[in-house]
């Protein structure tokens, strides 16, 4: 999920599989950490150059 909007990364792989998942994300324009924990971002929101504070 990009912790700056909510939008969810649609994949029928489960958590558990997030090693399989991630680069599929990546490729799909996410970004963030690595691991399944940590801050993760959308497409949209990796390319946004609007500071979070002001999405509030």
């Amino acid at each position: 999920m990009c912790d700056r909007c909510g939008t969810e990364f649609g994949s029928a792989v489960h958590l558990r599989d997030w090693y399989v998942v991630w680069p599929v994300a990546v490729r799909a324009g996410w970004s963030g950490e690595p691991k399944p924990f940590g801050t993760h971002f959308c497409g949209t929101c990796a390319g946004a150059t609007v500071p979070d504070e002001a999405l509030s």
